[in-house]
């Protein structure tokens, strides 16, 4: 009797330790596979708010260098050259250029008129030699390295465009069509037979009151009912603005247990979950706690410290 009794207790150990043991793993496993997807992160037009120019080749060679995907934004001239330009004109970033010329439209400009207009002092005098890329130019450079992805902000070239040049340089698969309508993303998806997507939207507030929690919750699940209509139908990732105030008693807004709720949802209909911190992006701590909410990888408009904040979770995670 005794041994029969020793012989079940011992099998139900050796049983407990195996599911540990299999938990464990099961969750060591899942934490490497979400490591290994923040190759999804991104910055904002390449350089950020203000660490380096918009849209040019340099940034984006420097954004693919330190680990990260580029979010840019393409137009055409009016001889129908498409060039990476996030203003309607080079108002903002274009120097050392005829005034009158600078705040004329893109669209109304040939290629020739602006490609020799330096973009990059108007950061930083390092940034001289910049110049307004094309995106044959880029795509060129993107297919040198098949890890490096491009987020497309389309500023009418439209998608048949936008995908008939990424497949005529064999990447379509590093492009993703980067939009805040929803119809959009519908409309890439039928052209490219599946191609990846990118949906973004923000809270609509950057009031951190009650009023201001309730009012991004609603304009949030607004956007998102759009979504569940069709079943996330065609989107590979979303891209939510947020804003964090770690002074607040609740940092986020939206607020951290909604967040957390979007990244269940999302997770469980396939779709990737990435916020870009709007307000609070130069502080590291950020991107921990997005990391922790459940975020599959970051936007940023403060691409060194979400550089130092990728890092740091890889590193954390061997």
């Amino acid at each position: 009797m005794f041994s029969s009794v020793y012989f079940l207790k011992t099998l139900v150990f050796i049983f407990a330790a195996f599911c540990c043991a299999l938990g464990s793993f099961a969750s060591d496993t899942n934490l490497k596979q979400r490591v290994e997807g923040l190759y999804i992160s991104h910055v904002h037009r390449g350089g950020g708010d203000r660490e380096r120019p918009d849209n040019t080749l340099e940034t984006f060679i420097w954004c693919w260098q330190n680990g990260a995907g580029v979010e840019c934004d393409v137009r055409f001239t009016k001889d129908r050259v498409p060039v990476m330009v996030h203003d309607g004109n080079l108002r903002r970033t274009g120097r050392n250029a005829d005034k009158q010329l600078l705040k004329t439209p893109i669209n109304k400009l040939d290629y020739a008129e602006i490609k020799d207009i330096d973009v990059g002092s108007y950061l930083n005098k390092r940034f001289c030699a910049e110049r307004v890329p094309t995106f044959d130019a880029v795509l060129k450079e993107m297919k040198k390295d098949k890890t490096r992805l491009l987020f497309v902000d389309d500023k009418g070239v439209g998608p048949k465009y936008v995908a008939q040049k990424a497949n005529e340089y064999g990447i379509l698969d590093q492009v993703y069509y980067t939009t805040c309508s929803y119809h959009q993303i519908l409309n890439w998806n039928k052209i490219t037979n599946g191609g990846k997507t990118r949906l973004w939207w923000g809270p609509g507030t950057k009031s951190f009151t009650k009023e201001g929690y309730a009012k991004a919750r609603k304009r949030m699940e607004s956007k998102m009912n759009e979504l569940r209509k069709k079943n996330f139908k065609g989107i590979t990732l979303v891209c939510f603005d947020v804003h964090y105030n770690p002074k607040m008693p609740e940092p986020f807004l939206p607020d951290t247990e909604y967040l957390k709720s979007l990244a269940v949802e999302l997770h469980k209909n396939g779709v990737l979950f990435t916020c870009i911190p709007y307000v609070g992006g130069n502080l590291k701590e950020v991107y921990h706690r997005l990391w922790e909410i459940g975020c599959d990888g970051f936007g940023s408009d403060n691409p060194s410290a979400m550089f130092e904040a990728l890092k740091e979770i890889k590193a954390a995670a061997r």
